[in-house]
């Protein structure tokens, strides 16, 4: 469940396993996130912006998620 931790200290015991890297989610992908409307899943827009944001390909089994990004 959800606790008082705060982030900073959940991610210093949760580091992401090798070959991936954890990035803060700016204002700016929030902006991002928002402006996907093609994208009909509100929490995958959030994703979506930040590869878009970091210059990363996204990789989905979900067609609305990569018609919404092209």
């Amino acid at each position: 469940g959800w606790t008082s931790r705060s982030t900073g200290s959940w991610t210093a015991s949760n580091p992401p396993p090798p070959g991936y890297l954890a990035v803060p989610f700016t204002a700016t992908m929030a902006v991002r996130a928002h402006d996907l409307r093609a994208i009909p899943g509100r929490g995958d827009r959030p994703i979506a912006a930040t590869a878009l944001e970091l210059g990363c390909p996204l990789v989905t089994r979900d067609p609305h998620v990569a018609a919404g990004i092209e």
